[in-house]
């Protein structure tokens, strides 16, 4: 057949070997493609399809050149480095991302182009990742090595990680997954971000919330074992803490996680206003949790607790709290990290450590809401 003189040349690199086609595209260099065919009618056939849709690729902006999966995390990567560094992405998110990118995006892709990320794809990548500590890859792997300020650790795989993935654990790698997906589009690599398959709007088996008879009787058992008779020092400064805590979760909808890292100078006007009337006192939260940051007005309930805590810092640390101060911290002024073992034992001495479809553990993790 020869080469042809046109917009793109159909050759054999042997003379019985199958047919390729060559063409250049403006910007991006000569493109060179394997037909899989010794027919040259049907070469020809096959080159003028490949040819076009690159000419329609490159004039909508999308990269003819085919560009592997795991080298398209490298670069995302090292994308997450630079905002890190640029001060656009918490450090804690970039390394939780490219984890997941490593690990599961790169592994199962591979070399396959960044195009070959289709929905049946994409199907075929969850069902792997389901197994993939199971009767995966990871079933093979006794530790995780990672570094940690530039010294080579490793640790043994948790019992935990061994167990089918959580739901909570599969919609942030979705989100992972759409987020390196559309840093590919954004940069020309895919023409569309495809439905990744996962909905992350809520969980089938959420956790269960207190009704307010059981929040009532949570407070009345609370405060019937502040008041115990010889009841020592140390344990009614710990449960008093806890009673604020129960109550201010309970008055402000303010999760567990944002409790902890709840500092004095986010309580925003309440030291302003601390010699004001309760329902004169008006102050906002602004709270952290995992991912994400809000500031919101609370219920005037809270504020009697909020008092209770900063007389309580006072009085154990002998001076006012500071904005950095830790809202919830011990006799030493240190923030306070789980507080499951006294709620445990007031979950039981409340008889409420099981909810109605019996379940302990989600019951206790999820704190208290309005």
């Amino acid at each position: 057949m020869g080469r042809l003189k046109s917009l793109f040349q159909v050759y054999q690199r042997k003379p019985d070997g199958p047919y390729w086609v060559r063409f250049s595209i403006k910007g991006q260099g000569q493109i060179r493609a394997k037909l899989e065919t010794t027919d040259p009618i049907e070469a020809q056939h096959k080159a003028t399809l490949i040819w076009s849709g690159a000419a329609t690729d490159a004039k909508n902006g999308v990269s003819v050149r085919k560009h592997p999966v795991a080298k398209v995390v490298g670069d995302w990567c090292q994308q997450l480095d630079a905002e890190v560094a640029r001060g656009s992405c918490k450090p804690a998110k970039a390394e939780q991302y490219k984890g997941v990118a490593r690990r599961y995006i790169a592994e199962f892709w591979d070399q396959k182009p960044i195009d070959a990320i289709d929905e049946p794809a994409i199907t075929r990548f969850w069902e792997w990742r389901y197994d993939y500590w199971l009767k995966g890859p990871g079933a093979k792997i006794e530790f995780i090595h990672y570094e940690r300020g530039g010294v080579r650790i490793r640790r043994p795989i948790t019992k935990r990680q061994r167990e089918m993935p959580a739901a909570s654990t599969i919609a942030t790698e979705s989100v992972v997954l759409r987020t390196f997906l559309t840093y590919a589009k954004r940069n020309g690599l895919i023409k569309e971000v495809p439905d990744i398959g996962i909905k992350t709007g809520g969980q089938a088996n959420a956790r269960s919330l207190f009704s307010s008879d059981e929040i009532g009787r949570l407070f009345d058992l609370s405060l019937e074992r502040l008041s115990a008779p010889d009841l020592h020092s140390a344990t009614r400064r710990d449960r008093l803490v806890l009673h604020c805590l129960m109550c201010i979760l309970a008055y402000s909808g303010m999760r567990l996680v944002e409790a902890k890292n709840l500092n004095w100078g986010d309580v925003l006007g309440y030291q302003a206003t601390r010699t004001k009337k309760i329902r004169e006192r008006d102050i906002d939260l602004r709270v952290y949790g995992k991912r994400k940051d809000r500031t919101f007005a609370p219920k005037h309930a809270v504020i009697p607790w909020f008092d209770q805590l900063w007389d309580l810092f006072k009085r154990d640390m002998r001076r006012d709290p500071q904005p950095t101060d830790p809202v919830f911290c011990d006799r030493l002024g240190v923030r306070l990290g789980s507080n499951k073992k006294g709620f445990d034992a007031l979950l039981v001495q409340a008889g409420l450590k099981k909810d109605y479809r019996g379940k302990t553990e989600h019951r206790i993790r999820s704190g208290i809401s309005s």
